[in-house]
């Protein structure tokens, strides 16, 4: 009995150990209530934990009990079930099963809520993937939403997970602020108040796309900062440069949305003190105190990176002052010397950077070896460029120099590569030339040492080389990161915004755009147009950044814009202004750039005008034809070259450069009459039929050449002949001066134009006949005569 009792003791007293267990770690976080007041419990070890890392009660159990994975889970495999849900995820997906692909992804949430990349793949998924999948761009951007609350669920489950913090900003700001739909998006975002009051941003002004973007990207920078997490192999500071470029966006958007003056500036002047700013920020670089690159979270130095190699730049640019100080012209002397024991073939080489070293500008890196000796060669050579000229012909081969006089666009294939063989020796002498002529500060040192100057001068010579050669790898990774974020172009974009000038040009621009959209297309051509001129008033400002691709490709839009209403109007450019093309330096310098090079075409044409006046001139019938298959080859293969820049610029399709529409005329003209020499018909389709077409309905020539035939007729009716004959005359001038520039209207009779000829001619040999003259012999519209 004694020993029965001990043991029931001892049940107990286990129990009750048991019990106060089973209590500490599994008693949950509740709400008590001690003297009047109310505090919060944490309750046991799990509840603390779960608060930690925030799992709540709701969210224990919710996976589905029948489920195989429920079964895994249940018996210790819970990473197996991870693994299958996450591949019927995949499954779902391939079919676009988008509301299967969310019920199984919320499945293994409810497993692993700390899981991040299923955060990250189903947010992305229902934002880009599956909101592509419908027409109507209100569903669309439900779907959008959808990802993005996923995403933001994501971070309050996670919150020591900054890369969610990123993927949470970047997606509500890059999804809805450059999305085709991005003028209905922002929109249905300011209006929502369900996403308002689900996320605590109650009024529409609140609900900014890229303001709403730094809230997440700030919080995630904080965990950085606060040395709570890391980002791993990600950079720090395109992670911290992601809200500062939602500000720039933001700028931006002021002005589309319609809103201008004083607070779109200030906007401007918002973005730009925090980009200032962020370049001072230290950071943590993959660039230890040494130097040296080890890509090795371990081995991170917090510094100022982006500022670096403005600071470096100003200390290398006042070290050289100091060591050219110390001989003022023992940097000339040594460059002219080098210059002269170069041999004439190689200072040949050097004769195109010669000829620039003066034209130079911010766009390309001068260099100043060469601007040296060009101002030496112009004060003591004066024929130095006839002399070099001849030194580079001397690089080519006989037999090449006659294929340099052909245009590009006329060699073969094979020719083209003898040349390019070429032309790659001579750039390697070119740059084995300069190699020579420059003049590194540690040479400098180096001669200084030889000179009779003050002992303590040389030994700072010294000094100074030192120090610079200590100055390479403090930029290495500046400069990488100012090219990947584009620093420096934030600060010239900023310099122009934040002018009146282009505040004014921004309003022209939303007005025409408006009245566009208003069916208010006179208004809206005008509107365009101006804003064309008031962004020319902006490049006077600025003239650098018309060779600036970026900003070229942005506001080259405008003057597409404008062609869409020319395209409605059934107008062209020379319809609406005979003044100088607005934008004309920006589309130049796009066709130059991106489409393929307007001047090869120019040199071309010239060429093929040469080789068929001398086809005409060859008297041997046999040669001539020879010579006018070859020529017609190359008027055709010039039509081409313009055709494709018409083809891939609109804006030239309306003509707005009148030498490259003249030229592209002409190189069609010339190969209609080539065909004519020869007695070939026209090919079908011939080479830029439907830009001459165009450009022959808007040529006032046509007009004014019809008006003169309409003066004529009463002239007619009352049979007054001989005043008739003269005002005739003065038609068929006209339109003889018209059929040079399109001979193809004598080959088509379709055309209003051949009917307007014709006409003329009828009118005209009646009054002849009435006069009973004879047809002139050279009356160049005989080809009418019916």
């Amino acid at each position: 009995m004694q020993a029965s009792l001990y043991r029931k003791v001892a049940y107990g007293i286990l129990l009750a150990i048991l019990l106060y267990l089973l209590y500490v770690v599994g008693s949950p976080a509740r709400v008590v209530k001690e003297g009047g007041d109310l505090r919060t419990n944490p309750g046991g070890l799990l509840a603390q934990y779960r608060t930690e890392i925030g799992v709540t009660e709701a969210q224990i159990g919710k996976i589905d009990p029948a489920s195989s994975t429920a079964k895994l889970a249940t018996f210790g495999m819970r990473g197996i079930a991870i693994s299958l849900l996450w591949h019927q995820v995949m499954e779902q997906q391939k079919r676009h099963e988008w509301n299967d692909v969310v019920a199984i992804a919320n499945q293994i949430i409810f497993l692993e809520p700390h899981f991040i990349t299923i955060w990250d793949f189903l947010g992305w998924t229902l934002a880009y993937n599956a909101s592509a999948e419908f027409d109507d761009y209100r569903e669309r951007y439900r779907w959008v939403i959808r990802g993005i609350d996923f995403l933001i669920a994501g971070v309050e489950r996670n919150r020591k997970a900054p890369k969610l913090y990123g993927n949470a900003g970047w997606t509500i700001s890059q999804k809805i602020g450059i999305a085709d739909e991005v003028e209905q998006y922002r929109r249905l975002l300011r209006n929502d108040e369900d996403f308002g009051l689900r996320h605590g941003f109650p009024l529409p002004s609140d609900r900014d796309n890229w303001m709403l973007g730094r809230i997440w990207y700030h919080q995630g920078e904080q965990l950085v900062l606060d040395g709570v997490a890391n980002l791993g192999n990600q950079s720090d500071f395109v992670y911290f440069a992601n809200s500062r470029l939602n500000l720039f966006n933001y700028a931006k958007w002021k002005r589309k949305d319609g809103i201008f003056g004083d607070e779109a500036i200030r906007a401007w002047d918002n973005a730009i003190a925090e980009w200032r700013e962020f370049g001072k920020m230290e950071l943590g670089t993959a660039i230890p105190d040494d130097g040296t690159l080890r890509m090795t979270k371990k081995n991170v130095a917090k510094r100022a990176v982006m500022e670096t190699t403005d600071i470096v730049r100003a200390e290398e640019k006042a070290l050289l002052a100091e060591l050219n100080e110390i001989a003022p012209d023992l940097k000339e002397t040594l460059i002219i010397a080098r210059w002269q024991q170069l041999g004439e073939t190689a200072q040949g080489s050097l004769l195109p950077l010669l000829e620039q070293a003066y034209e130079l500008t911010a766009t390309y890196q001068p260099i100043e070896e060469l601007q040296l000796v060009r101002k030496w060669l112009d004060a003591n050579e004066p024929d130095w460029k006839a002399r070099l000229t001849t030194e580079r012909n001397a690089l080519f081969p006989e037999d090449q120099a006659e294929l340099r006089k052909i245009p590009t666009m006329f060699l073969d294939e094979e020719d083209r590569a003898a040349l390019s063989k070429i032309d790659g020796e001579v750039a390697q002498a070119q740059q084995q030339s300069l190699e020579i002529l420059r003049l590194i500060p540690r040479i400098l040192a180096e001669e200084i040492q030889e000179l009779d100057v003050p002992r303590d001068k040389k030994s700072r010579a010294r000094e100074i080389v030192s120090e610079l050669d200590g100055h390479k790898d403090r930029t290495r990774m500046s400069d990488l990161f100012r090219g990947i974020l584009n620093y420096e172009s934030r600060f010239k974009d900023v310099e122009i915004e934040r002018t009146h000038t282009a505040d004014g040009a921004h309003r022209l621009r939303y007005d025409a755009r408006k009245a566009y959209y208003d069916g208010k297309l006179a208004e809206s051509l005008g509107g365009w147009l101006d804003a064309m001129r008031k962004w020319d008033e902006v490049l006077d400002e600025f003239p650098d950044r018309a060779t600036d691709g970026d900003f070229m490709r942005e506001h080259i839009d405008i003057a597409e814009k404008f062609l869409i209403i020319l395209d409605d109007s059934n107008k062209i450019f020379s319809d609406v202004s005979e003044d100088p093309v607005p934008l004309r330096r920006l589309m130049w310098f796009k066709v130059f750039r991106e489409a393929g090079g307007a001047a090869e075409g120019s040199i071309a044409l010239e060429y093929a005008k040469k080789a068929y006046e001398q086809a005409l001139a060859e008297t041997n019938e046999i040669k001539q034809r020879e010579s006018l298959e070859k020529v017609e080859q190359y008027f055709l293969t010039v039509a081409r070259h313009y055709e494709g820049i018409n083809y891939r610029e609109k804006f030239m399709e309306y003509a707005p450069f009148f030498d490259l529409r003249d030229q592209a005329l002409e190189a069609a003209a010339y190969y209609i009459r080539t065909l004519e020499k020869q007695g070939k018909s026209l090919p079908e389709p011939l080479v830029l039929r439907s830009y001459i077409e165009l450009m022959l309905a808007h040529d006032p020539a046509v007009a004014a050449a019809n008006a003169i035939l309409i003066d004529a007729l009463p002239l007619l009716r009352d049979q007054k002949y001989g005043e008739a004959e003269t005002a005739l005359d003065g038609a068929v001038a006209a339109w003889q001066s018209i059929l040079t520039k399109y001979p193809l209207i004598a080959h088509d009779p379709t055309n209003s134009a051949y009917g307007d000829v014709a006409r003329l001619t009828a009118q005209y040999i009646e009054v002849m006949r009435a006069l009973e003259k004879p047809i002139p012999e050279e009356f160049p519209l005989k080809m009418f005569v019916r």
